[in-house]
């Protein structure tokens, strides 16, 4: 949802999570860890190959 610019339907989300008891702290890691490597996902211009994905510690098997 970050990625696609859709902050509304993010915190919407993650409104969601909370009240279903995720734990805050565990959300913000991982918004913190997986931010920058959205960043540097969009800077690889929409190629999205394994090689391209490791770079940017994502899983090789998610899909574009």
């Amino acid at each position: 949802m970050l990625a696609k610019r859709e902050g509304k339907r993010a915190l919407e989300f993650l409104d969601c999570l909370l009240r279903e008891g995720e734990q805050p702290a565990a959300n913000a890691r991982a918004i913190t860890w997986m931010y920058p490597k959205l960043i540097e996902a969009s800077e690889l211009k929409g190629i999205a190959t394994a090689t391209s994905r490791a770079r940017t510690g994502m899983r090789p098997q998610q899909p574009n």
